[in-house]
């Protein structure tokens, strides 16, 4: 089955996003990035792409827009592009 979402999550702790920004919240999903599309290796074949992966929520009550996930674990690119 193919997931034709960029992420999509599997298993949060939680039902809703977190309601205090700095309260954490982790998710597990499935990377579904093959590239990176931004930073210095953009274009460059992504270590994590269809791998189960760790995620730590940002959620911001003030500004919603600026939720994100940070990777928890995950292999990362080093060195020069």
């Amino acid at each position: 089955m193919k997931i034709s979402a960029a992420l999509f999550t599997l298993i949060a702790t939680g039902a809703q996003a977190a309601i205090e920004p700095g309260i954490p919240l982790y998710h597990v999903g499935i990377d579904n990035r093959a590239t990176f599309a931004t930073g210095t290796y953009i274009g460059q074949a992504n270590p994590n792409y269809q791998r189960l992966t760790m995620f730590l929520s940002h959620t911001f009550l003030d500004t919603p827009t600026n939720n994100h996930f940070h990777r928890i674990g995950a292999y990362v690119l080093t060195g020069p592009a």
